[in-house]
């Protein structure tokens, strides 16, 4: 039986005019063929490059949200969010290409049910032909977090409706009640990365689930948004950012001392192997900086906490799990 229920697909945009071109009329046409209603919301994040002159003309049914400048992923998807009439909510960046029946299959293990917080669909190269991203479960190693994807070869060694830590934020599916509950994307790493992976950790904390659904089916022209950024702010971002993760999240106390007590052997480690000194540096002590703000988090977090961290590796973990309907594995 298809459902009925009404969603809002928020898709941003920040000078991705050629994007929006190539991916949009799908976003648009998979709106269209959903059974129920369905919204396209368009999160301009301050583009100079033509993107709303495109947006006004040739997609007048999307309904535009345009800010002054470049917010960042995680502002610009957070206003996106909260423009949004309905309680479900499909996020996906702008050189994202779908299948015209992708929304339904997210959502509808999304309606009525109170302990699944998000749903991701399997993501394919531009190519159409091989697997960048399915089911991602996570661990630890000398004190820092490590993923293993279940793509082996670019092809899915999933296959099946399964739990995952966390699912890419450029296309995921999600309640938008509990999005809001969780403080929605943390501007903690602002303005890019890691807002995803932490997202969704917290989520697993409180005991909702986050799933992976391999029969919905998107395309993601890899790095064509992120080529707008310098090579150097990335890596500053994701490297900063993976500490603040470690930081605000992990509460297991043997996990904690060990990720301390190797902190500056990898610290050293990444300056003789990484981008450099500078960088290295600037990016730990970035984090650093940030601490306060961490704490307070932390202390937030641990009033709704269930389950302890390495729980959650364990039940997220997709090779260890398959899902029952209405149960947290």
């Amino acid at each position: 039986m298809k459902s009925l229920t009404s969603v809002s697909v928020v898709v941003l945009n920040w000078n991705g005019k050629h994007l929006l071109e190539e991916c949009l009329p799908s976003v648009v046409g998979a709106a269209h063929a959903y059974p129920g209603t369905c919204e396209v919301i368009v999160v301009d994040n301050g583009s100079t490059d033509g993107s709303v002159s495109l947006l006004e003309e040739k997609f007048p049914a999307a309904k535009l949200v345009k800010l002054s400048c470049n917010t960042g992923f995680q502002i610009g998807c957070n206003k996106g969010v909260e423009a949004s009439q309905y309680d479900y909510v499909v996020l996906l960046n702008n050189d994202i290409a779908v299948e015209k029946d992708f929304i339904e299959p997210l959502v509808a293990h999304l309606v009525g049910n109170d302990s699944t917080f998000a749903v991701g669909p399997k993501m394919f190269y531009w190519d159409r032909k091989n697997v960048y991203c399915s089911a991602i479960s996570g661990g630890f190693s000398h004190g820092y977090f490590v993923q293993n994807w279940a793509v082996n070869g670019e092809q899915d060694l999933c296959g099946r409706l399964a739990p995952t830590l966390y699912l890419s934020g450029g296309a995921m599916a999600f309640n938008k009640q509990m999005f809001t509950a969780l403080g929605q994307f943390d501007l903690l790493y602002h303005p890019i990365y890691w807002e995803d992976l932490d997202i969704c950790f917290r989520a697993w904390k409180r005991g909702w689930r986050v799933l992976y659904e391999p029969r919905s089916v998107v395309y993601h022209k890899v790095s064509a948004t992120m080529k707008l950024h310098k090579e150097a702010s990335s890596y500053f971002y994701m490297q900063r950012n993976a500490y603040l993760f470690v930081w605000r999240n992990i509460t297991d106390r043997d996990i904690i001392i060990q990720h301390l007590l190797c902190l500056p052997l990898n610290l050293i480690y990444l300056i003789c192997r990484g981008k450099g000194v500078w960088i290295e540096l600037r990016s730990f002590f970035a984090a650093l900086a940030r601490l306060p703000q961490v704490v307070a988090k932390r202390t937030l977090d641990r009033r709704v906490q269930v389950f302890s961290d390495k729980e959650i590796l364990r039940r997220s973990n997709f090779r260890e799990h398959e899902i029952v309907s209405g149960t947290v594995p």
